[in-house]
């Protein structure tokens, strides 16, 4: 019998919590380790995900590398500091897989790059918008000529939530008003709330923060500031219809304060879109935004893309109530029946989380380190999702300056 992968996981909340079993489902592949700052996170870990008996835990990274042999690391812990645990573990051999967005600097951009190129390491970014099967019959028109040249590409990722702004530095306990001790709405684990807004309290004997709880700004909160850096999920998908990058970005944000809340997110901006330039002459028009209220798209919730080329376009519902839709100078305007998920997946998929989008990028990462390949979803297309984004960031603080987006395959 072929040896099993032996994964470790770098933070055990929520989002984990959500992937573990994709991962056991997939056949070859053992979770060996898990590891959070919290034991709190652990034991809600441990008693929530079924087939984890056994498994070694740790509230230290260094011990758990040092103790338990892995072959590779799955991180989902913030993105401001998951670059250099992925540089460290590519350095000791291990192959790595992280969450969206893969960095939120440039320098941490570069330093990913460096270390694959080092250690020969596989990396791949955990995105799964890309697998959605209407952007596969995408990609599959564009390839066959359908769209023609592809003049203008748009996503939106608008995706309102009472985020979870704070953290309880010594608990791991999330909230949205550090104030109020309102707790955030987005942990579905949190308990107190409906999942959708409708209230939700704090733990039993909670302590305010004047009473001895250390808060501090989350990650999330940090990112507010800039809701364009969130682009990944965007990005991904439609650079993958024609395998481009981007070349140049402007963009503009509304004021920093949240129209919404300006009380408790003082630093945010509800909105910013970003006119970008791809290499072989697309234009995008990006907008993200998570502080404002708005409706939902069948199937893809928070997120719609348009597709206009020189021949044909297609446009994903913009709400829940009209389907997707095609163009053509021959038919106008007509109903396409495009869904979200393959009606041909495997079971296993179909059982995933994000509509039965999150096996792809767990099944392509477990398949490159079997096969000893580079992944789809390599470090360069990875970095090819975040990088315009921090330098869109970076526009919005100078009025829509245009930049230039260096190429990674040329560090």
């Amino acid at each position: 019998m072929a040896k099993k992968l032996r994964l470790g996981m770098l933070g055990a909340g929520p989002r984990a919590r959500s992937l573990m079993p994709v991962y056991m489902s997939r056949e070859g592949v053992e979770i060996a380790a898990v590891c959070d700052l919290y034991q709190r996170n652990i034991d809600k870990t441990l008693s929530q995900v079924k087939g984890l008996d056994g498994v070694k835990t740790y509230l230290d990274y260094e011990k758990m590398v040092a103790d338990c042999p892995l072959d590779a690391l799955m991180i989902t812990i913030s993105p401001f500091e998951q670059v250099r645990y992925a540089c460290d573990a590519m350095e000791r051999g291990l192959h790595v897989m992280t969450e969206v967005p893969c960095a939120l600097s440039a320098g941490d951009c570069r330093n990913l790059v460096a270390a694959v190129k080092k250690t020969g390491c596989i990396y791949q970014l955990a995105e799964q918008t890309r697998y959605m099967h209407f952007i596969t019959e995408w990609r599959r028109m564009y390839g066959e000529g359908v769209f023609g040249h592809i003049v203008l590409m748009e996503g939106e990722y608008l995706h309102y939530e009472r985020w979870d702004n704070y953290v309880d530095l010594d608990t791991g306990e999330m909230f949205y008003n550090k104030d109020t001790l309102e707790r955030a709405y987005s942990d579905p684990n949190a308990g107190g709330g409906d999942g959708a807004g409708n209230g939700a309290g704090v733990d039993a004997g909670a302590r305010p923060e004047g009473a001895g709880r250390r808060l501090a700004e989350t990650w999330r909160f940090r990112c507010m500031a800039h809701p364009i850096y969130y682009l990944p999920h965007e990005l991904s998908p439609l650079l993958s219809i024609t395998d481009d990058r981007i070349v140049s970005v402007s963009c503009m944000g509304t004021r920093r304060g949240s129209y919404s809340d300006p009380v408790t997110l003082p630093d945010s901006r509800d909105i910013e879109v970003a006119l970008m330039k791809s290499e072989k002459g697309t234009l995008y028009r990006l907008m993200a935004g998570f502080t404002s209220q708005h409706g939902h798209r069948s199937g893809t919730g928070c997120h719609w893309y348009h597709v206009k080329g020189a021949k044909a376009a297609a446009e994903w519902t913009r709400n829940t109530v009209d389907p997707p839709r095609m163009w053509t100078p021959a038919d106008g305007w007509r109903e396409a029946g495009w869904t979200l998920a393959d009606p041909d997946a495997p079971d296993a998929a179909k059982a995933s989380g994000h509509g039965g989008l999150d096996w792809y990028p767990i099944d392509e990462f477990a398949s490159a380190i079997e096969e000893k390949r580079a992944p789809w979803l390599d470090v360069y297309r990875a970095v090819d999702t975040a990088l315009p984004a921090i330098l869109a960031a970076e526009s919005a603080d100078m009025d829509g300056a245009l930049i230039e987006v260096p190429n990674p395959r040329d560090w």
